[in-house]
């Protein structure tokens, strides 16, 4: 514990601009794609760019269910956290 007396941390947040943190797609078929975008490599498309949006789909003492859609392809993919 003593060597960390005196240290400093530093530290920086970046945002990214407000334009880009959500959108809002209407496709051909009435559906719509509403959410925050994240920085999530397709692994269909290889593009970045993700909505996502979380469930609770197993019992409340596990954890929730992301589910991500390509802004490009709209492949969708699943992850338990």
């Amino acid at each position: 514990m003593s060597a960390f007396l005196g240290q400093k941390v530093h530290s920086s947040v970046t945002f990214n601009p407000v334009e880009q943190s959500s959108v809002s797609v209407e496709d051909e078929e009435d559906s719509e794609l509403k959410g925050p975008v994240i920085d999530r490599r397709c692994s269909r498309c290889n593009k970045e760019g993700m909505v996502y949006h979380t469930r609770q789909m197993r019992s409340a003492d596990e954890g929730q269910t992301v589910f991500f859609t390509c802004i490009h392809c709209r492949c969708q993919e699943k992850e338990d956290s």
